[in-house]
C-alpha cells in the first residue's frame, strides 16, 4: 500500500549516535518492581526464622521432657500427703469411732485393744511418710537414706511397744511383738558397718 511504499522509499533507518537512552527500569502503574536481591533476602530471612523457631520447640519439648522424666518432688509430696492423713486418722478418725463403739455398747476393754490396733495404723503412716522423706533426700544426692529408714522403723517399734506396753496394763505381748524387735532393730543400726558412698 501507500504508507509501506513510502517507508521503503525514505531508505533504511538510521540510529543517531548522540541520542540519550534511558536507563531507568521499566515502571508498571500500580506495581513496584523488587530490587536486586531482595527476593533472596527475603527467603534468607523466613528460612532463618523457621530454624530458630523449630530449635526453640525442640529446646522446650527436652525441657518438658527432662521434667516428666525427674520426678523426686513427687516424693516430697506424697510425704507430706501420709503425715497429714496420718493425723486425721489418729485424731479425727479415732474419734468418730469411738463414737460409734460407745454407742454400740462395745466393752470397754474391747474398745481399749482397738484403740491400740487403729492408733498403730497412725503410727505406721507416719513411719511411710518418713522413708518417703528420705528416699526424696536420697534422690537428691544424700546417700544416708537406708539407714535413717531402718532407724525410723526401730524408733517407732520401740516407742510404740512401750506406750501400748504401759497403758494396756503391762501386757507381754507388746514387749515381744514390738518393744523387742525395735531394740533389736535399733542395735542393729548402731553396730552394723555401713559402706561408704563416694
Amino acid at each position: 500500500d501507500a504508507q509501506t511504499r513510502g517507508v521503503a522509499a525514505a531508505g533504511p533507518l538510521k540510529l543517531n549516535r548522540h541520542a540519550r537512552v534511558d536507563a531507568r527500569p521499566l515502571s508498571f502503574p500500580g506495581k513496584a518492581l523488587p530490587r536486586w536481591g531482595e527476593g533472596s533476602r527475603n527467603l534468607a530471612r523466613a528460612a532463618t526464622s523457621k530454624a530458630l523457631r523449630g530449635s526453640r520447640q525442640k529446646l522446650y519439648r527436652k525441657e518438658w521432657s527432662f521434667k516428666m522424666k525427674d520426678l523426686k518432688w513427687l516424693l516430697l509430696v506424697v510425704a507430706a500427703f501420709l503425715l497429714l492423713s496420718s493425723l486425721a486418722h489418729g485424731i479425727l478418725g479415732w474419734k468418730a469411732m469411738r463414737a460409734e463403739l460407745e454407742r454400740a455398747n462395745v466393752p470397754p476393754d474391747l474398745l481399749g485393744d482397738m484403740a491400740v490396733g487403729w492408733y498403730l495404723g497412725s503410727v505406721a503412716m507416719v513411719v511411710f511418710a518418713v522413708i518417703v522423706l528420705l528416699s526424696w533426700q536420697e534422690a537428691r544426692g544424700q546417700r544416708f537414706a537406708g539407714r535413717a529408714a531402718t532407724a525410723t522403723i526401730a524408733l517407732a517399734y520401740f516407742g510404740f511397744g512401750m506406750l501400748a506396753f504401759l497403758f494396756r496394763s503391762f501386757h507381754l505381748h507388746f514387749l515381744i511383738v514390738f518393744v523387742l524387735p525395735g531394740a533389736l532393730l535399733g542395735v542393729a543400726v548402731l553396730k552394723s558397718r555401713w559402706a561408704s558412698h563416694k
